[in-house]
This record gives structure tokens, C-alpha cells and sequence, in this order.
């Protein structure tokens, strides 16, 4: 595994973060990737580069593993 960052914590909104980072693959129009969330704003501290980057992991996975099932 690739070692991580030490995490830099900042306050962020993490719907809006989601909301990126699913963007970027929704762009792809063979794959449906979507994200529903409340209009209210949910707070965390987090490293938000770190951050996008599991979540990006964790939605490329799940393409690459319904791509293997076809």
C-alpha cells in the first residue's frame, strides 16, 4: 500500500467535497455514479486532500469491480 500523508486537519463541508469528487466521475458516460445528500451543510475536521483521495478510491474500485462483472 502507498503510505499516506500525515494529515493537515482543517474544518471542511464534507457534502460539498462528495459532490466534487463525484462530479469528476459522473463526467465518464459509461459509468452512473451518484450522490444524494440533505441541503443542510455537515461540518467535519478532516485533511480534505486525503480525503478526496479514499473517496476517489473507494468510487474507482466500485467502477473497476461492476466493469470485472459485466
Amino acid at each position: 500500500f502507498a503510505r499516506m500523508p500525515a494529515p493537515i486537519l482543517h474544518r471542511l463541508e464534507l457534502t460539498t467535497m462528495l459532490r466534487t469528487v463525484v462530479q469528476l466521475y459522473q463526467a465518464q458516460a459509461q459509468n452512473q455514479v451518484t450522490f444524494q445528500a440533505n441541503e443542510q451543510s455537515v461540518w467535519i475536521m478532516g485533511d480534505e486532500q486525503l480525503l478526496t483521495r479514499i473517496v476517489s478510491n473507494l468510487i474507482l474500485n466500485g467502477l473497476q469491480s461492476g466493469e470485472e462483472q459485466g
